[in-house]
């Protein structure tokens, strides 16, 4: 997926043809497609192994509605498809609940109501009842007015692999995971999911789920975003870079990527020539590949801090396609500064860069502070999308697939430093902050990307930590991080980019 996906954006990027720029959105499209597909898989996975873990944050109910009807509107408009929204008047407009689950049913049943409907229109209506012990019960259903299912296909709808027939999957496509994931999460927020339906009359998909009440959050903060970021970084930032990486494709999209950066960057095979290139040149920075045949990445990396002993070394950075937490804490354990997951991405590079370059010159890093200026005649955005698309201007695939993978990756991150803090391990918590303020940088997400510095501030803190100080810390960042994620969507949405 890291050449499918990179190569295709920096391609198109570069070329001024219409006719292969069609060609190469098709690449990404069918790129997007199996990525889509991997995800349900892993998705799916991990609910037959309960491994899925439901988050709770504040967001905007009905406002995470209409920005799923959004990202749908393309698809809808393309077909002449009119989807409307009832709200019953009894629904809280704000919850505490799994913000990114929801929309994920919410876009799995939609998108299907779109897909199955030639004609018409599609509703989604809301309900909800005040449970005993004041939590809700929140009802969801998507009519459609589309082909229908027969009875005794109903049945089997929610199973895993399963369309109606095999003509289904043969003229709308689709995997047959979305309705089984659906339900399952459904389950794991205390709810159920089910459909009522006809032939020729179309469907009607419900869905329930518990959540709590909450008033409408906004945020607080009064601080204007930085970028430490520039399209001519390596003026700004000068470093010596060395990449060790035998996948060719590999090779080509961070090269050109940091290219597009201004620098310029050796490139070596497997592990023993990236120690032969240490020996006749000195490097500041090192992207390595964990996986490489004749030395690996793990071993180059330990023989890499032999060799300086206690000198300055060169920072090391894993590039791997794990995101397990065994593989990570393998990096960490072996040496290795950081780590980058494939597919690469601009905004890491740029976070591992400026992260790196500050480290070597932290007097930069002071003097790049003393030009913050505050304005406090208005509050600033959640999000710097701004800054945030300007950073990645020539790359806007690229810049919503971040947001994307952000919305997904944010949530757990939150709730490791939840986990953290409630069972008082504090290093640990420290570390969770740390990690979530490397993508909250990457977003210009200045509000929340302080309140992480204060977590880890709190876990530093001389003469130990007071609990309920690091929990009030925490509660703080979840209110943070809910406007973050809500920002996110809006911005997906102003995007017009569909992405179910």
């Amino acid at each position: 997926m890291n050449g499918i996906i990179g190569m295709s954006t920096l391609l198109i990027g570069s070329s001024d043809d219409p006719i292969n720029i069609e060609r190469l959105n098709i690449i990404m499209s069918c790129g997007d497609t199996l990525l889509e597909l991997i995800n349900d898989i892993l998705d799916f996975s991990k609910l037959e192994v309960d491994k899925i873990e439901i988050e709770t944050q504040p967001f905007g109910l009905h406002m995470a509605v209409r920005e799923v009807m959004d990202l749908l509107g393309p698809k809808s408009s393309q077909k002449n498809i009119r989807v409307e929204f009832e709200a019953s008047p009894e629904t809280p407009s704000w919850v505490v609940s799994d913000s990114v689950r929801f929309r994920q049913i919410l876009m799995n049943l939609l998108s299907n109501a779109i897909k199955f409907t030639d004609k018409g229109r599609v509703t989604i209506r809301s309900s909800a009842k005040l449970n005993d012990d004041k939590t809700w019960t929140m009802k969801f259903s998507v009519k459609d007015s589309g082909i229908g299912i027969s009875k005794g296909n109903i049945e089997r709808l929610f199973s895993a692999f399963t369309q109606e027939d095999a003509s289904t999957t043969r003229r709308f496509g689709g995997s047959g995971l979305g309705l089984a994931i659906s339900k399952g999460l459904c389950e794991k927020m205390g709810g159920k999911a089910w459909v009522e339906s006809e032939v020729g009359k179309g469907s009607e998909f419900f869905f329930t789920f518990i959540a709590r009440e909450t008033a409408p959050q906004e945020s607080q903060k009064k601080a204007s975003p930085f970028a430490l970021y520039s399209p001519e970084m390596s003026k700004k930032m000068p470093l010596r870079l060395l990449v060790a990486e035998d996948n060719r494709t590999n090779q080509i999209v961070i090269t050109a990527l940091l290219g597009k950066l201004g620098y310029s960057t050796r490139i070596a095979s497997d592990g023993h020539e990236a120690l032969k290139m240490l020996e006749e040149q000195e490097f500041d920075l090192i992207f390595m590949d964990c996986h490489m045949p004749v030395l690996d990445g793990f071993e180059t990396s330990r023989a890499i801090i032999k060799m300086y002993a206690g000198a300055r070394r060169p920072q090391i950075i894993a590039l791997t396609a794990s995101t397990l937490r065994e593989d990570i804490d393998l990096c960490y354990e072996c040496g290795m500064d950081g780590f980058l997951s494939k597919p690469i991405t601009m905004p890491p590079i740029f976070k591992a860069l400026s992260d790196v370059y500050f480290r070597l010159h932290p007097a930069a890093l002071l003097q790049e502070s003393n030009e913050v200026t505050f304005n406090d005649s208005a509050p600033p955005a959640v999000l710097d999308s701004s800054s945030y698309f300007s950073s990645l201007r020539g790359l806007e695939a690229v810049a919503i697939q971040v947001l994307e993978t952000s919305a997904q990756a944010i949530p757990g991150m939150l709730h490791n430093v939840k986990k953290a803090v409630i069972e008082g391990d504090f290093a640990q918590a420290r570390l969770s902050a740390h990690r979530l303020k490397g993508v909250l940088s990457t977003l210009y997400a200045e509000s929340a990307r302080q309140q992480t510095m204060q977590i880890e501030s709190l876990a530093l803190k001389a003469g130990g930590v007071n609990k309920s100080e690091m929990i009030l810390a925490y509660e703080k960042l979840a209110t943070e991080i809910g406007a973050v994620m809500d920002s996110i969507q809006k911005n997906l949405s102003e995007k017009k980019i569909i992405s179910g």
